[in-house]
């Protein structure tokens, strides 16, 4: 189940990326024109051309300039880099990963070009070689926590949870407030059956951002595990505020009323979650038994 939790939201924010990294090219670029040649001016021009195109959000042209640019001057690790970023924003994985592999061919302390290789890379589900390029991006740079978070999200795809509750650790040694490290650290811990421990991750989550209605929500379910449900009530309160209706947080809150022996309260719960289609079957069960009607 630990997808729930991605939303991920995205792994990595490319467009604000773009426009820091691409500005700094520029600025270095415009700093050392006086001494290029005619072939590394041209290679210049269509490189801040791709740039323009992609600030644009028109990959196509901004693939076609840094390829003119890549011809020109074919060892350019940070055009092979800006063409990966542009094949990844159209969906080209495979393309992308070959710009990202030849960028740090070209540069081994490349750590964005790992990074977003290590990405790719997981698009296509290829997570043992995700992995390496997370590594590599650590490598080359310590204080990269996404690369780190990265890093954890694969060893749990590779069903290797120590190895993911430590590189999610690195991330919080980094970037102590990332909440999605402590969600993912509680994931675990839920699946492992440690709900104490999965609490109090899904606590620290909460506390940097009130408004995760899903951490609120599992830590409701864990709490029941625990026998603690005037605690579960609570929290699935809380994931309720913040996404009414949630079919997840009904059912927990449901089963929390249940064992409190608020058996009204119980099938109030259980009928809304009833009016969704993957929790109906459920839901309509736990309401019979709780009508009387049968085991």
């Amino acid at each position: 189940m630990l997808r729930e939790h991605r939303g991920a939201k995205g792994l990595i924010r490319i467009g604000i990326f773009f426009f820091i990294f691409f500005s700094t090219i520029q600025l270095l670029a415009n700093a050392q024109e006086e001494v290029l040649s005619n072939t590394q001016r041209e290679a210049l021009k269509r490189y801040n051309q791709g740039v323009e195109y992609v600030k644009s959000n028109d990959y196509n042209k901004a693939i076609k300039e840094f390829k003119e640019c890549l011809k020109l001057d074919p060892e350019n690790a940070q055009a092979h880099y800006a063409l990966g970023l542009a094949y990844r924003k159209k969906s080209n994985f495979k393309e992308a990963i070959s710009e990202y592999r030849q960028a740090v061919g070209i540069d081994s302390n490349f750590a964005d070009a790992y990074y977003n290789l290590g990405l790719a890379l997981r698009e296509i589900k290829n997570y043992k070689e995700a992995v390496n390029a997370f590594q590599n991006a650590v490598r080359a740079d310590t204080s990269n926590y996404k690369a780190y978070f990265s890093l954890g999200l694969t060893y749990y795809d590779l069903k290797r949870d120590d190895e993911a509750i430590t590189a999610y650790g690195k991330a919080l040694e980094v970037k102590p407030d990332y909440y999605r490290a402590y969600y993912n650290l509680g994931v675990i811990y839920s699946n492992e059956g440690k709900f104490s421990k999965a609490i109090a991750q899904y606590k620290k989550t909460t506390e940097i951002k009130p408004s995760h209605f899903n951490a609120h929500y599992r830590m409701a379910n864990a709490y029941n595990q625990l026998g603690q449900y005037d605690k579960a009530v609570t929290a699935a309160k809380k994931s309720l505020k913040y996404r009414p209706d949630y079919p997840p947080a009904l059912v927990a809150l449901g089963e929390a009323y249940e064992k409190l022996g608020e058996t009204q309260k119980a099938i109030a719960q259980f009928q809304k979650a009833a009016k969704n289609p993957k929790w109906k079957a459920y839901a309509e069960y736990k309401i019979k038994v709780l009508s009387g009607e049968g085991e």
